[in-house]
């Protein structure tokens, strides 16, 4: 069961943002190519399209693995929340490494969405290339 979820969920994961599988980034690039007058598609316009239906596909997976498959299997509980809440507690705070680490990630992931311009139809955010001047 484990397996399938992990499966299922880099599949669905995948799709979410251009980055996210290789073929998303060769439909960007044969996109580009055989409509060279269409608009290109931003990595925040991808995402304001296939994260909603990511979620959906998310939902869906973890309702049907959870309570359909395992509900036929009926299978014992190993571990109780209380050990998982232990262990978690047990991890501690972030050092200075791991908060370097997030702080670049989330840098990465930002510099990702913002690098076109977003137009979300009300406002439009000028991508961080045009606020620089390159």
């Amino acid at each position: 069961m484990l397996l399938l979820a992990i499966a299922y969920g880099s599949s669905i994961g995948g799709i979410a943002t251009p980055v996210g599988t290789p073929p998303n980034i060769i439909f960007l690039g044969i996109y580009a190519k055989f409509f060279p007058d269409s608009p290109l598609l931003s990595f925040s316009q991808w995402m304001l399209y296939l994260t909603p239906l990511s979620t959906i596909l998310l939902i869906t997976v973890w309702y049907y693995l959870g309570f359909i498959v395992l509900r036929k299997k009926d299978l014992p509980l190993t571990q109780s929340r209380d050990h998982f809440r232990e262990k978690y507690r047990e991890l501690g705070s972030l050092n200075v490494p791991q908060k370097w680490v997030l702080g670049i990630f989330l840098l990465t992931a930002v510099m990702w969405i913002s690098r076109s311009e977003i137009d979300l139809e009300f406002i439009t955010f000028p991508g961080w290339p045009a606020l620089l001047g390159l």
